[in-house]
């Protein structure tokens, strides 16, 4: 079934079909008894009999398809109108009849089925013909090539109808599929008549449901109230000096309110009076928060390099120029600093690679077995910071298992990220606390939690903080890579990375969990 042809179809089945012969039957069945002709009145009640026996297609459309119940009842009709034939041989009487059903089926049914529609009604005529021995083939043969003439041009018309319905319901699906992917859609506003017409597409995007009727005034509501001059400004200098136009708009989604941006592209359409817009739409929204963030990051990045970068120059420059003058102490102090100025660039340089590499998915990981707690102890033992950093176990004992199944050295570089984290984020640098949670019976990971007493953060950004080039503290320094690059690392290995509550008053607690390694879990249980 075409959906387009539903709605003629439930016409014909609930109103035209049982109440067209009932009301054409009465007036002439009452045409009849004024003019006293029995015939007239006998047609008009046959009539009214085949509308009263169309109600049942109001019933049977409940329980069937709708246009196989307009099939069913264009076959009674076709044996009724033979039957009555059979009964009147007065084939001129009959002649209305004859059409109806082959009107309805040609313009309601499939092509074939009003040929086979027509074919019906011939063959009904001539079967009955014969029976009563009166059929006049010369009327019949007339009849017969016009009935068929008929019944060809209607199924021509239906299949070029059809075709044409059928080519243009493809390309809407496909055109709304095609705007579905590429999250792009499309718009039409005339100014004469102020209708907004949208793709299912732009609805979606505004949040507007199909059948809500879209004008300037409806839109006007939607669009942020500092950006409607901009977009004014764009309509009419589209109307009134055919200027193409290309801008950023930021709405409020007419759904659920959500704040959105979007980017609008657009242009009068030269010759079609009344003069029509034509443009596309679409949601930049993220695209602009990334743009805003990677901005942050390139500032962020640029100071993070401009200072280890002024470090190595400005001291590289005194060994040069003064070797011969200094003290091999401050000689010393000198290399000291240019050392660790430019393992910090090699750090950022590595955060920035090992962000392209999570993002084209290069990264791997292996998969081996190696104990957790031993790796952060060597990682805070080599620790270059300057804050105190304490390794406890679970309060619950020692005595599970802390061995994990992970790779050794992006564990390291998890490790390495979350203390520079909470070092840059301790509260005067006071303290970071690793503590270690170890697999006991029946549990199926192993856990590092780097604690500081830094200000914490909050629930709400909880889970914003582990995306690219976010930086909630702006006073603190870093190109916002860390966390983002040690979750990715983290659910690489199958393992997590979360933030909680510290245990006291004040910071946060990065729980990186790894799998357990079950074999040393069970041998530390037996023991």
């Amino acid at each position: 079934m075409t959906d387009g042809y539903m709605d003629p179809a439930l016409l014909y089945v609930r109103w035209i079909r049982p109440i067209g012969p009932v009301v054409a039957g009465a007036m002439a069945a009452l045409t009849g008894l004024v003019s006293s002709d029995d015939g007239t009145v006998r047609d008009g009640v046959v009539a009214m009999v085949a509308g009263f026996v169309g109600l049942f297609g109001i019933l049977l459309v409940r329980r069937l398809e709708v246009l196989r119940v307009v099939r069913l009842v264009t076959w009674f009709d076709v044996a009724f109108v033979t039957a009555a034939y059979s009964l009147d041989g007065a084939s001129g009487s009959h002649g209305a009849a004859f059409l109806w059903p082959l009107l309805a089926a040609a313009m309601l049914l499939r092509p074939r089925d009003a040929v086979w529609t027509g074919l019906g009604l011939l063959v009904g005529v001539v079967v009955f013909g014969e029976i009563r021995g009166d059929l006049d083939w010369s009327s019949y043969a007339a009849s017969a090539i016009g009935v068929i003439a008929i019944t060809a041009l209607l199924a021509m018309l239906r299949t070029n109808e059809h075709r044409v319905a059928r080519e243009r319901a493809d390309l809407a699906r496909q055109l709304d599929a095609a705007q579905r992917l590429a999250r792009v859609g499309s718009f039409e506003f005339g100014v004469d008549d102020d209708v907004v017409a949208w793709s299912p597409q732009t609805r979606r995007l505004y949040g507007v449901d199909e059948g809500v009727e879209l004008g300037v005034e409806r839109l006007r509501a939607l669009v942020h109230p500092d950006d409607i001059p901009l977009v004014g400004a764009a309509f009419v200098g589209a109307f009134e000096r055919a200027e193409p136009f290309e801008l950023d708009m930021r709405i409020n989604r007419a759904d659920d309110g959500d704040p959105r941006v979007l980017h609008l592209v657009g242009r009068a359409v030269d010759g079609v009076v009344p003069p029509r817009l034509f443009g596309t739409v679409q949601d930049v929204t993220d695209l602009r928060r990334l743009d805003a963030m990677r901005e942050e990051f390139v500032a962020a990045a640029s100071h993070e390099l401009r200072t280890p970068t002024s470090i190595v120059l400005g001291f590289a420059t005194t060994l040069t120029t003064r070797w011969d003058e200094l003290a091999d102490s401050d000689r010393r102090e000198f290399a000291r600093e240019i050392d660790d100025a430019a393992r910090r660039l090699s750090l950022l340089v590595e955060d920035v690679l090992q962000a392209t590499q999570i993002e084209s998915s290069t990264v791997s990981c292996k998969s081996e077995s190696f104990d957790l707690r031993e790796e952060v102890l060597e990682v805070v033992a080599t620790w270059p910071g300057k804050t105190p950093i304490r390794v406890g176990v679970d309060e619950m004992g020692n005595d599970g298992s802390t061995f994990v199944i992970g790779d050794r050295l992006r564990t390291r570089q998890v490790l390495g990220n979350l203390l520079d984290n909470a070092e840059r984020h301790a509260r005067d640098a006071t303290r970071v606390h690793v503590q270690i949670r170890p697999a006991f019976s029946g549990g199926s990971v192993v856990t590092a939690c780097v604690i500081d007493d830094g200000r914490g953060v909050p629930a709400v950004d909880r889970d914003r903080i582990f995306e690219r080039f976010v930086r909630l503290d702006r006073s603190v320094v870093g190109t916002g890579l860390g966390l983002y690059i040690s979750r990715r690392l983290a659910e690489a290995q199958g393992g997590s990375l979360v933030v909680e509550d510290a245990p006291g008053e004040h910071g946060a607690a990065f729980a990186y969990s790894l799998p357990a390694d079950s074999h040393h879990g069970l041998a530390a249980t037996k023991r």
